[in-house]
């Protein structure tokens, strides 16, 4: 999250009749007395409505520790490291594709508890959310819209837990005005959950999600981390090894509830897939030009209008191809030599290392947007790609998704190192499902990267919905570092925002305004 807010206000015109005072006489025949009359419309105010973002947050962590297993009764939490095969248990991190641990549905409400490490407001100091009283009454001073929710006044906020834990030291929160997730000491197996709340005051409104990454530095090199075969120079490997998803914490099936900090098989995720922190913060920065990501209460389970999508595109073939050399200019070893999808603000779909493409002929590979034809030639050099809607593993007569770039990842320096397939800036951003390759005979493959450009799929026609005025949104953030990365991502650190944007609903049809709110003072709401 940034310091940087804004109440983006809505005229909202309180209809009043601005006429003058209308007077009548008439004189009584031969009496003299009058008959009189006054009609006044008074004190007559034109009144400018108001649209205010407030927020509010329960965040998790787990690091293995043993205070993670208390039971609360001198005993212990049933938690296995090992896939037990048993729908009775739940695996963490609930959006992974691949389980860190798994914890038995009876204990999954403590271990939420001695997981929780910080809450706004968190009014006893235990890190764990409990909203004061009134919070939802609109007519109590504790409101949530009485309150001084917005950034940066919840970071400095009295209700946020504050360096402890039931009295002890909290050595993930420190003092207020902190940033929100403040993990110092990340090591393979970590995982983290942020939900975020937030409550549209006065008004409703549009929403966007929003994020952009600040810093991220490689800190020098340890010993063990410049021997390590997956370093790279000039490479912040912890952006790439991070995971993270959104979702909406909206279900209230079975026994879950909204807000509960779980992912529910019901609540639409924001990506396809979990991304890398690299990728997703640069989607968020850069969709709708700058905009972020829309949500609605038009997402459902199935991504109506939420869950991003490569989309379907007419066949084209690639008219563009450079080298690494040429479209990166700056001479940053890393873009240079090995460039990712992430680059061009793009999501990889598939990575395919050498040793992994046929050696002559055919292959298909499934991806979570589709299936992915990759044909080869009899001295390995990769001829042609054909992507597929349906991942099936069986090729049809569907319309293949969108592929925006091909890197193609030689072992030449001098002739740039990469190959990269695009579109033409004149085919109006569209891309095809097809292309064909000229990768030079002397560059050997090391691995070639599909990359694709995930935008919003709309509703059917086309538009949004508003959230309602004092509606709650909860919003579930959550990231994990697998344990099958080590050395290369010592001393790695990152910095980074993520929040919301609003927008008033009338007079505005929920495609933003143009100029970009990201990074530029009293444009967002976070």
């Amino acid at each position: 999250m940034t310091d940087e807010m804004n109440s983006i206000s809505r005229r909202n015109v309180l209809a009043g009749l601005g006429t003058i005072g209308v007077g009548g006489a008439l004189v009584g025949a031969g009496t003299g007395a009058f008959f009189s009359d006054k009609e006044t419309f008074k004190d007559n105010r034109l009144v400018a409505g108001a649209l205010d973002l407030k927020v509010d947050w329960q965040e998790h962590y787990s690091d293995w520790s043993d205070d993670e297993l208390d039971d609360g009764d001198d005993g212990e939490l049933d938690i296995t490291m090992e896939d037990p095969s048993d729908d009775s248990y739940v695996g963490f991190p609930t959006q992974a594709e691949e389980y860190l641990l798994w914890v038995h549905e009876s204990d999954v409400d403590q271990f939420m508890m001695n997981t929780a490490i910080e809450a706004f407001p968190d009014t006893n100091n235990d890190g764990i959310q409990d909203l004061p009283s009134g919070w939802t009454n609109p007519d109590s001073d504790n409101y949530f819209c009485n309150v001084a929710a917005d950034i940066p006044n919840v970071l400095e906020s009295s209700w946020r837990t504050n360096n402890t834990i039931g009295g002890e030291p909290n050595p993930q929160t420190t003092n207020p005005g902190d940033p929100l997730i403040n993990i110092s000491d990340v090591k393979p197996g970590d995982f983290g959950e942020l939900t975020l709340s937030f409550h549209l005051c006065d008004n409703p409104g549009y929403v966007w999600l929003t994020g952009k990454l600040r810093d991220a530095a490689e800190n020098g090199l340890t010993e063990p981390e410049e021997k390590d075969p997956d370093e790279m120079e000039g490479v912040v490997e912890l952006l790439d090894e991070i995971l993270v998803q959104f979702w909406l914490d909206n279900s209230d099936e079975g026994d879950a509830e909204p807000g509960d900090n779980i992912y529910q098989d019901e609540e639409p995720l924001l990506f396809p897939e979990p991304l890398t922190l690299r990728e997703a913060l640069a989607l968020l920065e850069n969709s709708n030009d700058g905009l972020g990501i829309p949500i609605g209460p038009e997402m459902d389970s199935t991504g109506n209008g939420g869950i991003l999508t490569p989309g379907i595109c007419p066949e084209e073939p690639y008219d563009s191809v450079e080298n690494s050399q040429d479209v990166f200019s700056d001479g940053t070893n890393r873009q240079r030599v090995n460039p990712f999808c992430s680059d061009f603000g793009l999501v990889e779909a598939l990575r395919v290392e050498s040793e992994d493409l046929p050696d002559e002929g055919t292959e298909t590979y499934t991806t979570p947007y589709g299936d992915i034809q990759i044909t080869t030639s009899d001295t390995g050099t990769i001829t042609s790609w054909e992507t597929d809607a349906t991942p099936d593993g069986e090729l049809d007569d569907e319309d293949g998704f969108c592929v925006s770039k091909v890197i193609v990842k030689g072992g030449q320096p001098s002739a740039g190192s990469a190959n990269i397939y695009s579109y033409d800036a004149d085919s109006d951003g569209s891309s095809g499902d097809e292309g064909m390759f000229t990768t030079p005979s002397e560059q050997d493959i090391s691995n070639v990267k599909f990359c694709v450009d995930l935008r919003e799929q709309p509703n059917g026609d086309g538009g949004r919905e508003c959230y309602e005025n004092s509606t709650t949104q909860y919003v579930g953030f959550s990231w994990w570092l697998p344990v099958d990365h080590a050395n290369e991502i010592q001393t790695d650190s990152v910095e980074f925002d993520i929040g919301f944007y609003t927008e008033q609903c009338r007079h505005n049809d929920g495609t933003g305004m143009r100029e970009s709110p990201i990074g530029v003072e009293g444009q967002k709401d976070e």
